[in-house]
């Protein structure tokens, strides 16, 4: 199989200001005008910024979203499959509220969504309060391969990527809205995922300014099957092209076979 071309774009939201943070995106999509990819990934919550409190009146719906819309169009354009980092999604027959990221073909149709299942709500924060959350993970069958859809805390809950590797996952993709002051977790969490999993691991976080001494990290990383990092951006908003070569995962559980060495019996603990 030849190389996947990735295409990471790290934008850096503001708060209360859709319109200009989808356009913003829309610009630095135009500086790859007639360029094609195999994938675009973009951040979570990428057109309104991480601020639990504006959820509700950030909420859109399938119907009516302007979102989904940009992340349609951005898929046509490009001829790519998109992984569309997350937006606040209100289901129409329940009213709920979820923090849902979209995965779209290269014609523009969504395939689905995964519901993000760990909502992070510590540190002043509660995303839990105005959100639901989900009860499952998400592969997602594309013409590069099966992925694997997380959101940023669910990082830190190894079961989630290790369901996805006895699924079959050749990628997996975290999209985050991840704090400046916690660097080392997110490159460490990376690696982590993508050794224990034989898997790429792309992590793709916003950047820039969140609110009071609060910043986003950037830093959007690329990890190989073996824990190599490949690629990973800087702290401000840009645009990274990247090329993997999903058989390289493959090649590695076929040589180095920790799946199947793993004896799930003794992992029941006994206490004396």
């Amino acid at each position: 199989m030849s190389k996947s071309k990735i295409l990471i774009v790290q934008n850096a939201p503001a708060i209360k200001h859709k319109e200009q943070n989808l356009e913003d995106v829309k610009n630095m999509l135009k500086q790859h005008k007639g360029e094609t990819f195999d994938l675009i990934i973009l951040p979570e919550l990428f057109a309104v910024g991480w601020h639990p409190e504006s959820f509700v009146e950030n909420a859109e719906t399938l119907d009516n979203s302007p979102t989904l819309n940009l992340l349609k169009e951005t898929a046509t354009l490009f001829n790519s499959n998109v992984i569309g980092g997350s937006y606040v999604l209100k289901e129409e027959k329940t009213n709920l509220l979820r923090n849902a990221c979209p995965i779209i073909n290269r014609k523009g149709e969504v395939l689905g969504h995964y519901f993000k299942v760990h909502l992070f709500s510590h540190f002043l924060y509660n995303e839990g309060k105005y959100l639901t959350s989900g009860e499952e993970g998400l592969i997602v069958n594309t013409d590069i391969g099966k992925i694997g859809v997380s959101i940023c805390y669910d990082i830190r809950f190894p079961e989630l990527f290790r369901a996805y590797a006895y699924e079959g996952a050749d990628l997996m993709v975290e999209v985050a809205a991840w704090p400046k002051y916690r660097q080392n977790h997110w490159e460490t969490l990376s690696k982590a995922r993508a050794i224990e999993n034989q898997s790429f691991m792309i992590s793709v976080s916003q950047s820039g300014h969140i609110m009071d001494e609060e910043w986003n990290l950037g830093h959007s990383t690329v990890v190989a099957p073996y824990g190599e990092i490949i690629c990973q951006t800087g702290f401000e908003p840009c645009t990274q092209i990247v090329e993997i070569d999903i058989d390289e995962a493959r090649k590695l559980k076929k040589e180095f076979t920790i799946l199947k060495d793993r004896k799930p019996l003794p992992y029941r603990v006994k206490e004396i």
